[in-house]
């Protein structure tokens, strides 16, 4: 299908899905579908369509810094960063895109628990480590926490108002020199949007045209003082502040190895400030990324008068889809028009699902971006997607996706009790990326994760269960079954006691022994004997009888014993003694 007539299918599903659109939101629907296609019309007019490959980055979100001390809760990385990872991978994603933020690795920050410094440290070392053994690169982010919904800034905040400006162009300054020279991303903006920093840190330098400047030279000779030559630096703004171009040209003279730009709102002339800075920074000789990206639905007379929540809150509604799908495709346009390096959606838990705006409309703001985190981890969780996740895919990928991943090995048994199994496996391979696991239990699907082990409850102690799993691409390709692991689950119930215990045969120095078969739900493992000189003492002699005979040759002539027996299953569990017998050797 040609860009044009992708495009213009795309523009006509938007306009059949505002009649889903609630009334409230027709206008700024309007105007964001608008905005978009006009913009996308001029990018292609200027463009010879030749198709320039740029990365597609999305945010990691799960590991922001401005998550602080959640980053080191147990299993966080194992339940929260990888499946993100793994997620964003499967549409084909070649990079994502992370914030460290000051003062996460900022040492003088931890004055009073220096250990945690190195915690973080080792955090970031390993997600870039997994990053890179996956293909892919990191971007890293370095400004200041921001105080949105669900991050944990507040002791970030309080460290922004202990410093005078001086202190906090070293503090800004050392943070990402502890990133560059301890995690190494491949890509690292140290200055995004001049406007938030300052509301964010209080420190209103940090807004104006001359102290951001100062803050990036400050920031870059900090890099080169510490001999930093293997991360590609940047810095930019958001295309909606004011005096953009003189902002950007500041940063341009500046020794960068690339121009970055956040666009959020696309209203008045912000998109084509995005195009205006690209064009600027190749003229300067550096390259173009775009760190952050969404579309805002906010209307124009509503531009510096909603809060962050607010506008936030618009975004998690399926009847936005359309319109994130046309921002998407626009952004292809772009990045490939004007040669971007790398292009990074923000919100990007929307690709794994959305709310229902009959359901969440007429809820709080929070509760709104509550329910959309819920509803997105839940999908995430389980390798499902959005419409809008689909989508980018079928951005990514130059063809459909119809390779099916490879047969995952047969997954093993991490541990077991009376009514679950815990298994494991090791991760597959795909083509483009594995989305998540199908676990079939007896040949029936039982759930859809993605993660690389699964805990299987309200089974049936002491049963069998065979354990497979399928592996599955965000295309929806699957791959052949793995080998089955076979499980039997503890079982609980003890076997009935052995019946009828006599003794059959007595020698000077053996007694023979026989009884009736104990009773186990699943089969009886095995027999002990216990023997004694009274009832009330005796000791094991024998264990692991399969026969409902016994013979002890260890007697002695003229002695009495005692003997009973009892049953075991396979999982140990004994049951109850036998009736006690008694017999005397005779003498030898």
């Amino acid at each position: 299908m040609s860009r044009l007539l992708f495009s213009i299918l795309v523009s006509a599903v938007c306009a059949f899905a505002q009649n889903n659109v609630p009334s409230e939101y027709q206008a700024i629907y309007t105007l964001i579908n608008t905005q978009l296609t006009t913009f996308d019309s001029q990018v292609r007019s200027g463009w010879n369509g030749a198709p320039y490959s740029y990365m597609t980055s999305p945010q990691l979100l799960a590991a922001s810094s401005d998550q602080y001390t959640n980053l080191l809760t147990t299993d966080y990385y194992t339940l929260s960063v990888e499946p993100e990872l793994v997620s964003l991978q499967a549409l084909g994603a070649q990079a994502v895109t992370v914030h460290i933020d000051m003062p996460i690795l900022y040492e003088p920050f931890y004055a009073s628990s220096p250990t945690l410094y190195q915690q973080f440290v080792s955090f970031y070392q390993q997600l870039v480590q997994d990053v890179h053994s996956r293909g892919m690169k990191l971007i890293v982010e370095t400004t200041v926490g921001s105080a949105l919904t669900g991050n944990l800034v507040s002791d970030y905040e309080s460290f922004y108002a202990s410093l005078n400006w001086r202190q906090y162009l070293a503090a800004r300054a050392g943070n990402a020199l502890n990133i560059a020279q301890l995690i190494q991303p491949d890509y690292m903006t140290v200055l995004t949007e001049p406007d938030s920093e300052a509301t964010n840190s209080g420190q209103t330098n940090a807004g104006t045209l001359n102290g951001s400047t100062n803050l990036l030279k400050w920031i870059l000779t900090t890099l080169k003082s510490g001999n930093v030559t293997n991360v590609s630096i940047g810095a930019g703004a958001g295309t909606w502040l004011g005096q953009y171009t003189e902002y950007i040209q500041n940063y341009l003279l500046q020794p960068i190895d690339f121009l970055d730009m956040h666009l959020y709102p696309v209203n008045n002339d912000y998109l084509q400030n995005a195009a205006t800075g690209a064009q600027m920074a190749h003229a300067a000789g550096k390259q173009v990324g775009m760190s952050e990206c969404w579309d805002w639905k906010i209307a124009n007379d509503e531009l510096g008068v909603l809060t962050y929540p607010t506008i936030e809150a618009r975004n998690p509604f399926g009847f936005w889809a359309p319109e994130d799908q046309q921002f998407l495709a626009t952004l292809k346009d772009l990045g490939q028009a004007d040669e971007f390096t790398f292009i990074s959606p923000f919100w990007s838990h929307y690709f794994n699902a959305y709310v229902s705006y009959t359901e969440d409309g007429s809820l709080s703001s929070s509760q709104v971006l509550t329910d959309s985190y819920t509803a997105a981890n839940t999908a995430l969780n389980a390798g499902r997607y959005s419409s809008t996740g689909t989508f980018l895919e079928s951005l990514l990928l130059s063809a459909p996706d119809t390779t099916p991943p490879a047969v995952p090995a047969a997954p093993t048994l991490t541990a077991t009790g009376s009514t679950e199994d815990q298994i494991a496996w090791t991760p597959d391979t795909d083509n483009v990326g594995v989305a998540g696991y199908a676990v079939f239990r007896n040949g029936t699907p039982i759930a859809k994760v993605n993660a690389w082990s699964y805990v299987d409850t309200g089974l049936t102690p002491g049963a069998t269960y065979d354990y497979r799993v399928q592996a599955f691409d965000a295309s929806g390709n699957y791959s052949p079954f793995s080998d089955a692991l076979a499980v039997v689950t503890v079982n609980t119930t003890p076997p009935t006691a052995p019946s009828n215990l006599e003794v059959t045969a007595t020698t000077s120095d053996s007694v023979s022994l026989s009884w009736t078969a104990s009773y186990g739900d699943y089969g009886i493992a095995g027999y002990t004997i216990s023997r004694g000189t009274s009832s009330t003492d005796m000791t094991y002699i024998a264990t692991g009888v399969t026969t409902t005979t016994y013979t002890d040759s260890r007697a002695r002539p003229q002695t009495t014993y005692y003997y009973e027996v009892k049953a075991y299953i396979t999982d140990g569990l004994s049951g109850p003694e036998s009736n006690v017998v008694s017999t005397t050797t005779p003498k030898n």
